[in-house]
């Protein structure tokens, strides 16, 4: 079964990325391989050869194709004939909605975030102003628009909230949709009893959903005078983002701040491993690749309630907040968290086997069945 995978640019993927989105289609593509499925990643046309084999085998190929999916342009019968040579099209949340919506028989969607459920807020960055706004609140209306553009397609959301709100926002009928987790590579990501470098860590974007300012709010309410705990913050960070989130704790605590930056994937888990929790604070999530992870590494995680964060923690694995922008509970769910060592010991026990259900093998091979399904009918 051949299966094609439009995506916006070259090359497809950052491998120094650190949770979201990139990385789970990364792993995706690399572990779907085998002697019965095939995919291809389809980019954009640049200068330099077609087809390229990447070093894990997945072949990308750029083409005028895969320029039109990006700019969404009306695809000819040459474009279609193309398209006619693999077996489905896997757009990942509705990449080239427009030009593929005539052939939706051959397209299988993967729903990582549901628009039509977003604020124009989770879209902005922590300083956002109103021209970012404006911006953001145009590409949400692209982006809803594409959603319902690909209606009446087989749908995989990576959670059971997203799936949830398909149906409640009546974006897609039930029987078209599916539950498929993200998964991760849980040979990777595994205790490794590494030394404590870092009190807490937050792997995220400067982006307003991800909530690093509650986080940085609620570090200030607890830093005791003699020791302060150390937060290492994990993602690309320019220097006036770095400046703008010191301003947002006291001058004493900005010490305790450490912009780790990013770093390639396979580094992840030491860093996971050399923390004593994670913290995800985020004000919205559709899945939350971090908590995942961090329970896989066997470190308990403080996380708000929020989207599909709930589906994958529980009180074996962390603490689950009550509510959100509140940064004085979370303060003291932290403290608690750092100084719980039956929990620190009930996260190291529980938390790789909880985190083993979305392993990338089982994961990879529950799509690979749910296409040779709807293939079959």
């Amino acid at each position: 079964m051949k299966i094609l995978l439009p995506w916006y640019r070259y090359p497809p993927f950052d491998k120094t990325s650190v949770g979201g989105l990139s990385v789970a289609i990364w792993d995706l593509c690399n572990s779907i391989q085998d002697s019965k499925f095939s995919l291809e990643i389809l980019c954009p046309q640049l200068d330099g050869p077609e087809e390229v084999i990447d070093s894990a085998g997945t072949v990308v190929l750029k083409n005028a194709v895969g320029t039109k999916l990006l700019h969404n342009r009306k695809l000819e019968g040459r474009d279609l004939e193309f398209l006619k040579g693999y077996d489905w099209i896997f757009s990942v949340n509705n990449f080239g909605a427009r030009s593929i919506s005539g052939i939706k028989e051959k397209v299988v969607r993967q729903i990582h975030t549901v628009a039509h459920d977003r604020p124009v807020s989770s879209y902005a960055s922590l300083d956002g102003g109103f021209l970012e706004y404006l911006r953001m609140t145009i590409q949400r209306q692209r982006e809803m628009s594409q959603e319902s553009t690909l209606s009446g397609t087989r749908t995989i959301c990576v959670s059971k909230y997203n799936l949830s709100k398909m149906i409640d926002r009546k974006l897609e009928l039930e029987t078209n949709l599916e539950h498929i987790p993200n998964g991760i590579d849980t040979l990777l990501f595994r205790p490794t009893g590494k030394e404590k470098k870092y009190d807490i860590i937050f792997i995220g974007r400067f982006q307003k959903l991800k909530g690093l300012d509650i986080l940085l709010r609620a570090v200030s309410i607890l830093q005791p005078k003699d020791k302060r705990p150390k937060l290492a913050i994990v993602g690309n960070f320019t220097d006036r983002q770095k400046e703008f989130c010191k301003r947002l704790v006291p001058s004493e605590c900005r010490e305790s701040l450490a912009f780790v930056g990013t770093i390639p994937h396979e580094q992840v888990p030491d860093l996971i491993n050399g923390s004593k929790i994670l913290v995800a604070p985020s004000r919205y999530e559709s899945f939350s690749l971090p908590t995942l992870e961090a329970q896989a590494c066997g470190i308990p995680v403080v996380a708000t309630p929020v989207g599909g964060i709930p589906e994958l923690l529980d009180q074996n694995t962390g603490i689950l907040m009550k509510s959100i922008e509140d940064a004085k509970e979370l303060a003291q769910a932290i403290d608690h968290a750092l100084n719980d060592n039956s929990l620190q010991e009930k996260a190291l026990k529980f938390g790789p086997a909880r985190a083993k259900y979305c392993n990338l093998p089982t994961m990879s091979q529950r799509l690979k069945d749910f296409l040779s399904s709807v293939e079959a009918h």
